[in-house]
């Protein structure tokens, strides 16, 4: 049996997400002095301040948080995601039943009819609310636009 190997989220993800969120805050304030121009301008204060602490905690304090609690098992058998900054969630996924999991090229959810994404992808969740009898909770749906089988097979997976 081979040894887990963990994975966490790319840290420069976060950096930029840091980054761009900046200066979007400051077009934000902006638009909230523009918009709330009729009120007076210490309670707009007060509004804008409020929102720029809170914008700073979340900035610094919980995307930092879920960067650092966030991350990927990957066993023979499973895929296990575990998330969270105060409550954390297990998420598992059995290889045997969902094997197609493990070739995903590019995985994206769009809860809508068709998608709307103009990138070349392997897998496409449209919903996170199905049934499956023994499966106790919600299932994701999928389309998978692979030939998982020959892939699983080449890669002598799952026992191939």
């Amino acid at each position: 049996m081979d040894t887990p190997k963990k994975y966490r989220p790319d840290p420069h993800a976060k950096y930029t997400l840091q980054l761009l969120s900046l200066p979007l805050i400051l077009i934000l304030i902006a638009a909230i002095r523009y918009v709330l121009v009729f009120i007076p301008t210490n309670i707009v204060n007060s509004i804008c301040l409020l929102f720029l602490l809170i914008s700073l905690l979340c900035i610094f304090i919980l995307l930092p948080l879920w960067f650092r609690n966030t991350s990927y098992t990957i066993t023979e058998q499973d895929i296990i995601s575990v998330t969270g900054i105060f409550i954390h969630r297990e998420k598992r996924m059995r290889l045997r039943a969902l094997q197609c999991s493990t070739i995903i090229q590019m995985p994206f959810c769009q809860y809508t009819s068709q998608p709307a994404f103009n990138r070349k992808y392997g897998l496409w969740q449209y919903s996170s609310t199905g049934r499956i009898a023994g499966i106790q909770g919600n299932v994701d749906q999928d389309f998978v636009y692979l030939d998982c089988e020959r892939i699983i097979k080449n890669a002598h997976l799952n026992g191939f």
